[in-house]
C-alpha cells in the first residue's frame, strides 16, 4: 500500500514538471489592415461648346445623376464671388448637397450643408457688384437672406429675370450646356460634386 502511494506522489510530481517546462505559446500579434486608397475620380470632359470658350476661361461642372450643368464663370468680372465659389468647390464642400429649393420654372437653389435653406460655410460674402445682371435664363448667382450675401448658397435661373437686379443679387456665371437638365430638376436631387476646369488648361 505504502508503495502505491510512493508511486502516485512521484508520477505526481513528475508530470507537474513536465507541464511547469512546457515553453508557452507567443501570442499571436493582430494583423494590421491595410487600408486601400479610394481611387481617384477622373475630371469631366467638358462639352464642345465650353471648349470653344476662350483660353483660360473656368468652366464649374455640376454633375448629378440626372446630368451635368456647365457653368462659365465670370472670374474677371467677379473675381471675388467667383474664387470663393471655386475654392468651396474644390474642397469638396458641394458635393452631395441637395437642391433644397425649387421655384418651378424660375429658379433652383442649392449650397446648404443642412439641406434646408438656412445653412452655409461659416461665413458670410461681401458685397461685390456685378455687371452681369439677370437679362438672360441660365444666370448664376449667390443667395441672400436680407442684406446678408450666403457664402455658399447660389441659385440658377431658369428663365431671364430683370427684377432681381434692382435687389443687389451677385450674378457671377451662365449656363453653357444643361439648361435641360436644370429645368428638370426637383427639391432632393443631389449634386454628386461640382468640378472646376479651366479651358485650354492641362
Amino acid at each position: 500500500m505504502k508503495w502505491s502511494v510512493i508511486i502516485f506522489v512521484v508520477l505526481f510530481f513528475a508530470l507537474a514538471l513536465v507541464g511547469c517546462s512546457k515553453p508557452q505559446e507567443e501570442e499571436a500579434e493582430p494583423e494590421e489592415k491595410v487600408v486601400e486608397p479610394e481611387p481617384e475620380i477622373a475630371p469631366p470632359e467638358l462639352s464642345e461648346r465650353a471648349l470653344n470658350l476662350p483660353a483660360g476661361t473656368k468652366v464649374a461642372v455640376i454633375e448629378m445623376e440626372r446630368g451635368n450643368i456647365e457653368l462659365e464663370l465670370f472670374s474677371e468680372e467677379m473675381p471675388k464671388t467667383t474664387a470663393n465659389f471655386i475654392k468651396l468647390a474644390d474642397e469638396g464642400f458641394f458635393d452631395r448637397l441637395k437642391w433644397h429649393r425649387v421655384v418651378p420654372g424660375q429658379l433652383i437653389q442649392s449650397g446648404d450643408p443642412t439641406g434646408k435653406g438656412g445653412g452655409g460655410p461659416g461665413y458670410d460674402l461681401e458685397f461685390e457688384e456685378s455687371p452681369i445682371g439677370h437679362r438672360n435664363a441660365g444666370i448664376i448667382a449667390m443667395a441672400k437672406r436680407g442684406d446678408i450675401i450666403s457664402g455658399s448658397q447660389f441659385y440658377i435661373t431658369l428663365i431671364p429675370m430683370p427684377s432681381l437686379d434692382e435687389q443687389d443679387f451677385e450674378p457671377f456665371g451662365k449656363i453653357v450646356t444643361g439648361s435641360d437638365v436644370a429645368k428638370g430638376i426637383i427639391v432632393g436631387d443631389i449634386i454628386e460634386r461640382i468640378v472646376v476646369l479651366e479651358v485650354g488648361g492641362e
